[in-house]
């Protein structure tokens, strides 16, 4: 089973697509970054003081991740997609051959 990327490198991949669908070279997205509870609180308070202009755009970006599994099954091969809440099943029955392959005999 592939493994899942890290968070920072999803966060990476989304700030280059971001780039790319503006025409940045540098995405102009901000990084997070951790900071004390003694550093934070005085920052909150200034922040609340400065009077903020209304918004004009507001851009909601997300990655979805899309899990395939495949699977042997008395019914045939089945292959079922998650995206979000959506599941997508597909089924390949099994089905009898019309002659038997020639390196089935071999050895």
């Amino acid at each position: 089973m592939a493994e899942m990327p890290a968070a920072s490198g999803l966060d990476l991949e989304l700030r280059a697509d971001l780039a790319d669908a503006f025409g940045e070279k540098e995405p102009a997205t901000p990084i997070p970054t951790s900071a004390p509870v003694a550093r934070r609180k005085p920052i909150r308070q200034a922040a609340a003081d400065i009077a903020s202009s209304p918004v004009r755009t507001v851009a909601v970006a997300c990655r979805q991740h899309t899990a395939v599994t495949l699977a042997v099954t008395a019914r045939g091969l089945v292959r079922r997609r998650a995206t979000g809440s959506q599941i997508i099943e597909e089924t390949a029955d099994w089905q009898f051959p019309d002659a038997v392959a020639p390196w089935v005999h071999v050895g």
